[in-house]
């Protein structure tokens, strides 16, 4: 769901397995979607079509998506990302946290959230022990590590913000 209202979904084509195309649903004057418009948007950079990939809207607007358990319906995890801009409708490539090196050679279905103050945390999850997280920084593209002493892995949580601003994982 953007800022605007609209709404971004992926198409994950005929086999069920990803493509870089995206839809967006925008809804009528009334703010109903029932009767909305459905639109195609750009596609995602060229080698990008993530499934299962860690994603979240900006306070800016923009959308961030990031690696993927696959990617154009093949594994191994994609460590690859992309930002969509709603107003030029345009995805620009990511560089993944430390430059794709160490456990971020594999992000796969990373957990993720918005922080508070509007940053978005990723944790890489490419490998079932990684604990590594990182921050996004929007204005420069670029990513910063972060984290200590977590007790598990990062595979298959889900991350959410709480009203004090801690972050709650939920492992499977």
């Amino acid at each position: 769901l953007l800022t605007d209202g609209s709404v971004l979904v992926q198409d994950q084509g005929s086999q069920n397995s990803g493509t870089g195309d995206w839809w967006k649903l925008t809804p009528d004057s009334s703010g109903a979607y029932l009767k909305g418009t459905w639109s195609q948007i750009a596609s995602m950079p060229v080698g990008y079509a993530p499934m299962y990939a860690a994603s979240a809207v900006l306070p800016d607007g923009r959308m961030i998506v990031e690696g993927g358990e696959l990617n154009l319906g093949v594994g191994p995890e994609s460590n690859l990302g992309a930002i969509y801009d709603p107003v030029a409708n345009t995805w620009t490539s990511l560089s993944p946290p430390n430059a794709g090196a160490g456990n971020w050679v594999a992000i796969g279905d990373a957990p993720s959230t918005v922080l508070a103050n509007g940053t978005f945390m990723i944790g890489a999850s490419g490998f079932s022990e990684t604990k590594d997280q990182a921050l996004f920084n929007a204005s420069t593209l670029t990513w910063s590590t972060t984290g200590a002493n977590k007790m598990d892995g990062n595979g298959e949580e889900g991350w959410s913000l709480l009203p004090n601003g801690k972050v709650l994982t939920v492992d499977t």
